[in-house]
């Protein structure tokens, strides 16, 4: 075997070597002797039977030349590396499709007809004269289709493309004419310009380069590299520019949240557009991550975040992110103060201070939560959560957990209807808030309302399945439902209005308005026995905490109604 094939496995195996002149006559005969008594095995696929094929073909092709002593002849040789650089090529496709990873081009139907494309490229040149550009484009692919092997069809179809401002048409066109024919100097020029367009500036330098060498003196050719060249200079400086900047952090801070989500649908929109037309754009980068962190797509503004430059605006996107998702503020706000030129930065100095008044005031909150300072703690959590001075929330994580712990200080002030709203709010702004559901399934179980608590359980078992006590707690609700009450007690009707507002203290006790107050010291001694926390330390931790905040509310509405002077207020 000739060193200069191409190494070939599987096939049939042959015993022995060819004799002969190299004729059809003798390789047959040789064929059939090397074959005679050996085992036929099946190529696993058609491509390598293929392979085995043009081996096969071009060994006797060597044979014949060499037994007619061509083998050494320029002519023969040229033939030959031609011969074996369109099978190595055959075989890299027969790779690709077998493994899934070559695309088909958009003209590789089987449907070739080279006298029907032509008649389609008259057609397409009478429309392109007639400036019916359509018509023309339309032609000119239908030629394109029918005879992809031909480079002129594709030129045309990039001409018309560029007519009609499809840039990447006329690109993608211009590029295929020069795959078939690269020394096209009309498609290369056509190439340079659409590249230029869409952005791709060193595709379009190398395009024009190609072209001036081609023809040197060609005005347009040369004003084209002129031009390239100028924009791809002024792109790296531009670039070079917004990477100090944010390194500096020279961008303008984040807003707290848009109006609308039409606004925020629109920005993000906006971003993706410009990162498509220019991936490498600093600035498009950077906002569409701000876009995504405005449409509370933390996961996804996490991993935009990994493609921007290293510096303070990064940082100062990457505080952003863990704030509002619900992050320690307090460390948010360290790390981003401890980043060297913080202070020099606007943005990053704005974004300080914010994280250091909202640090602050739950560090205010928590400790009138510990001194039972509850209408304190109120006050300061409504003000904490009006961040951009409006005086509703913006629908954020961290305002979720304000809410939370909002409800959790008008529960222990026996306000269930507004302890109630918030919790309702919170889990508009995080629908899987888990301690949200579980906090609102007890406060609806309190109130008597099994079915809604019971559906809130249902809802925790979805978000958190693990959850302590779970399966009990929805088995009690679910027996409270059949026997109207919880472990057999009806809860009052008149624990809550049906439409969740007016609520009174007498209401709470089980009193109609106007009570005495002998009625009020017999109501609150007979429900305080009853739901006192010491008569449920055999239930599980769900009840516990029912009766705890049922007590605490009774208390409440008994102090309210009843002060030290001993008169109904």
């Amino acid at each position: 075997r000739s060193p200069l094939l191409p190494p070939v496995s599987g096939g049939l195996r042959r015993r022995g070597r060819r004799r002969g002149c190299g004729c059809r006559s003798c390789v047959s005969t040789t064929m059939e002797d090397a074959t005679k008594g050996a085992r036929m095995e099946a190529c696993p696929s058609p491509s390598e039977a293929g392979a085995i094929w043009r081996s096969f073909e071009m060994e006797r092709f060597l044979q014949q030349a060499r037994a007619m002593g061509l083998e050494t002849s320029p002519t023969f040789q040229a033939a030959w590396k031609e011969l074996v650089e369109r099978s190595e090529s055959l075989d890299e496709l027969a790779k690709e499709q077998e493994s899934g990873e070559r695309k088909r081009p958009w003209w590789a139907d089987g449907e070739y007809d080279a006298c029907t494309a032509a008649r389609k490229a008259e057609e397409g040149h009478e429309h392109y004269a007639r400036r019916r550009n359509e018509d023309a484009l339309t032609s000119f692919t239908e030629a394109a289709r029918l005879a992809p092997q031909c480079d002129v069809h594709h030129a045309n179809r990039a001409a018309a493309a560029m007519r009609l401002r499809r840039w990447d048409v006329a690109a993608e066109a211009a590029e295929d004419a020069l795959r078939i024919r690269p020394e096209g100097w009309k498609a290369r020029m056509r190439a340079g310009e659409a590249r230029m367009k869409l952005g791709d500036l060193k595709q379009a330098v190398q395009h024009f380069q190609v072209a001036v060498k081609m023809d040197p003196n060609h005005p347009r050719a040369m004003r084209g590299l002129e031009e390239a060249t100028r924009a791809l200079h002024q792109e790296e400086e531009d670039r070079s520019n917004e990477r100090t900047g944010a390194q500096k952090g020279q961008r303008k801070g984040l807003e707290l949240c848009l109006e609308t989500d039409e606004e925020v649908a629109v920005l993000l929109q906006t971003a993706e557009d410009m990162c498509k037309a220019q991936p490498k754009l600093e600035a498009a980068k950077t906002a569409k991550v701000e876009a995504l962190i405005l449409c509370r797509r933390y996961e996804d503004a996490r991993e935009a975040l990994r493609g921007l430059t290293d510096g303070l605006d990064k940082m100062r996107l990457q505080v952003e992110i863990e704030w509002r998702s619900g992050g320690d503020v307090q460390d948010a706000w360290k790390e981003l103060r401890g980043a060297p030129g913080a202070q020099a930065s606007e943005s990053c100095r704005l974004l300080i201070q914010d994280l250091e008044r909202m640090a602050e005031a739950r560090k205010q909150v928590d400790g009138a939560m510990d001194d039972e300072r509850y209408q304190d703690a109120i006050e300061l959590l409504t003000q904490a959560m009006q961040l951009d001075g409006n005086k509703k929330a913006a629908p954020l994580v961290y305002n979720a957990d304000l809410l939370l712990k909002r409800a959790e200080a008008y529960c222990a002030r026996g306000m269930r209807v507004e302890a109630l709203q918030d919790l309702n709010q919170c889990l508009d702004f995080v629908p899987e808030h888990s301690e949200a559901v579980k906090f609102r399934a007890v406060l609806l179980e309190a109130s008597g309302r099994y079915e809604d608590a019971l559906a809130d359980l249902f809802r925790l078992q979805d978000l958190d399945a693990t959850s302590p006590g779970l399966l009990e707690s929805m088995a009690r609700l679910a027996a409270a439902c059949e026997k109207g009450g919880l472990d057999g007690t009806a809860a009052p009707a008149s624990m809550f209005a049906k439409d969740g507002l007016g609520e009174s203290h007498c209401a709470v006790l089980e009193l109609p308005p106007g009570a005495t107050s002998a009625q009020v010291r017999r109501a609150y001694r007979k429900l305080a026995a009853q739901w006192h926390p010491d008569k449920w330390m055999t239930h599980t931790e769900d009840a516990k905490k029912v009766a705890e905040v049922r007590f605490r509310e009774i208390q409440v509405a008994y102090e309210a109604l009843l002060p030290q002077d001993g008169k109904i207020r």
